[in-house]
This record gives C-alpha cells, sequence and structure tokens, in this order.
C-alpha cells in the first residue's frame, strides 16, 4: 500500500532545491501518514546489489520533510561508505518516487532514476 506519494531528486533535495513534492502532503506529521512509519526499519535496495535496512531516528513528532531527509542522507551515506554494493545508477540519478508499507509491515522506498 503506498503511503507517500512524492517525486524528489535526492540530489536537489540534498543542494536546497524542494522542487517537486506533493504540497498536501510536505507538512503532514509522518505519523499522520502511518502511525507506526517512525518506528520501522527502513529498507534501500535500490540500486544496490544487497539490501540494507536503517533506523531512521526522528524527532518526537516527525514530518515528511524529516522522513526525506533521513532517505536523502541515508542515500549519501550509501553511496560514500559501500560503492562496492551500487550497480549501475549515480547519486545523481536517484529519485524517490513514494513510499509504500509492504503486507509483512516493512517500509520500501518507491526509487526511480
Amino acid at each position: 500500500m503506498k503511503i507517500l506519494d512524492v517525486n524528489v531528486h535526492l540530489d536537489s533535495w540534498r543542494t536546497g532545491t524542494r522542487d517537486g513534492i506533493m504540497v498536501q502532503l510536505f507538512n503532514n506529521k509522518l505519523t499522520d501518514v502511518v502511525p507506526a512509519l517512525a518506528d520501522k526499519f527502513v529498507r534501500f535496495d535500490y540500486p544496490l546489489n544487497k539490501t540494507i535496512k536503517l533506523d531512521p531516528s526522528f524527532p518526537a513528532l516527525p514530518t515528511v520533510e524529516d522522513f526525506i531527509n533521513f532517505v536523502v542522507n541515508s542515500y549519501r551515506d550509501i553511496y560514500k561508505n559501500e560503492p562496492n554494493n551500487i550497480w549501475g545508477h549515480g547519486f545523481g540519478d536517484l529519485f524517490l518516487e513514494g513510499v509504500s508499507l509492504r503486507n509483512d509491515g516493512k517500509i520500501e522506498l518507491n526509487m526511480g532514476s
């Protein structure tokens, strides 16, 4: 089930450009989108050879912006620290297109390039 629908170019977001995100979701509390979202591991698997699971640490009432910052910063760290785990795309190619909650309760990033 898709819980967040965005179109964020990670490198542009990192450098301060906020174009492309759907305004009606931008200021929602992350916990309003899915109550338990802030308590779950986030799986990073694109474009990676092996999945990396990270535990986000958010403020008490995280916003969608906090979550996007977590995704962008996590991908920056992955690209810096795990170059042998990456295939095919540079950081500048990546877009966060959405976030889904899987039937097993895991958070899945919908990434594109």
